[in-house]
């Protein structure tokens, strides 16, 4: 193979085929092309790398002491948990003359970040590789985790513009000052966020004019955290609001802005990796095996010496988006608009340690018939059933047509008389 031609090389590897043309010749810009002969080690077990490395020739031995791990060839890639994490836990050394294509550094961080199929690839392959990670440790870093502090870790450049700047100025600031954020300020006093995403959503994909301003696309619910506060309750607010970046205050004072991939530099907890595969998940059995990963996150936690309410707390949050993705999946569009999946119980007060029986009802908007609803909320049943969750004793379940008539009915003038099913207090 020609190794000058990589353009070609890395055309046909996913993710890399996945890439925007404009991403794409920013890895080939950033490509270096590098050379180790049989036994050179290429990253010593707990040193950092400057590179993602994928394999044009050779192959390359990846070691615990004397203990071999793995083998990787031709178009293999290597070690995107050693990039973000900081360190490498194994030694990687040429198992005979290599070349090896090496992605600096923090262009693959950036894709990590911006690119949609870097993000479900590689952090999908961070979760396997963690797994087989775990040291004795573990226990010890995480401890250190839950305490640490937001001020104590990386936090972006807050930079404002006024909501009346055009479009393409405020894209102009952003680049100058390679940020993936900017700080929006409205006449009325409020504030706004636009990221890297809200321009690719909003603006290229529909075409919006450049001359535009900057507000109209700006999301103005900020999520903030204060600067004294864990990074565990960021993390925790990150997946409660589905949200990559929080605003990071101090006495109301904006002193920064916090990001998702910074927090799994810091540590890459496997609760934050379940959390991206819930809300990937495109089939039933997806979720399963999401569901089963949560005892597993339990055990570990448990086992750690972490504190139940911060493991309480964390489920909740899990089991919370476990329930919406699975209604997201098993309820038609049309049921989904109009109608609304309420958790009740433990479930309701996330109090659940594991798994404890289904409470749950759907509120419909009022007026609103759907032929087969009875057989969607069949599904959603059956589907927790499958994931673990067992039947209510009182069958107080969106799957029981006459929960309302056994459990009471409440209608609400501000919901516009929309009925749903409550369980009676004992």
């Amino acid at each position: 193979m020609d190794t000058l031609d990589f353009k070609r090389f890395l055309s046909v590897l996913h993710p890399f085929d996945a890439l925007a043309p404009k991403e794409f010749d920013q890895v080939l810009a950033s490509i270096d092309i590098l050379y180790f002969q049989k036994g050179e080690v290429i990253i010593e077990a707990q040193e950092s790398s400057r590179y993602y490395y994928i394999i044009a020739k050779g192959t390359v031995t990846e070691q615990n002491g004397e203990n071999l791990i793995t083998r990787y060839f031709a178009k293999d890639s290597f070690d995107a948990p050693t990039l973000i994490e900081g360190s490498s836990q194994n030694r990687f050394e040429a198992a005979e003359e290599s070349i090896l294509f090496g992605l600096k550094r923090e262009l693959f961080l950036e894709l990590l970040r911006t690119s949609p199929a870097f993000e479900s690839y590689y952090l999908h392959d961070i979760d396997r590789k963690l797994k087989s990670l775990v040291s004795k440790n573990s226990a010890k870093e995480l401890s250190s985790f839950l305490i640490r502090r937001v001020s104590e870790s990386f936090l972006h450049t807050i930079v404002p513009v006024d909501a009346a700047t055009p479009i393409m100025e405020a894209v102009t600031v952003m680049n100058g000052q390679n940020l993936d954020a900017l700080i929006v300020d409205f006449k009325d006093g409020t504030r706004g966020i636009v990221t890297d995403k809200d321009l690719r959503r909003k603006v290229l994909a529909t075409g919006r004019p450049l001359e535009n301003p900057i507000g109209e696309i700006a999301t103005r619910n900020l999520i903030t955290i204060e600067s004294e506060d864990f990074l565990f309750n960021a993390l925790l607010l990150m997946t409660e609001h589905s949200v990559k970046r929080v605003v990071v205050t101090e006495n109301g004072r904006m002193t920064g802005i916090l990001e998702q991939i910074d927090i799994i530099s810091l540590f890459s907890h496997r609760s934050t990796l379940l959390t991206m595969r819930i809300e990937k998940a495109q089939t039933l059995e997806e979720l399963g095996a999401c569901s089963q990963e949560m005892i597993h996150v339990i055990r570990s936690l448990m086992e750690k010496g972490v504190k139940v309410r911060h493991i309480t707390k964390l489920l909740g949050e899990l089991n919370r988006k476990l329930f919406q993705k699975t209604f997201e999946l098993v309820a038609p569009p049309e049921v989904a608009a109009n109608s609304c999946l309420i958790v009740l119980g433990s479930e309701g007060r996330r109090e659940q340690m594991l798994k404890t029986d289904q409470d749950n009802a759907l509120i419909l908007r009022d007026g609103f018939e759907y032929p087969g609803l009875e057989a969607v909320t069949h599904r959603f049943t059956d589907a927790l059933l499958g994931f673990g969750y067992p039947e209510c004793r009182g069958k107080v379940m969106v799957s029981n047509p006459s929960g309302a008539k056994a459990a009471g009915h409440l209608r609400s003038p501000s919901s516009g008389g929309a009925t749903t099913t409550t369980k009676p207090t004992s």
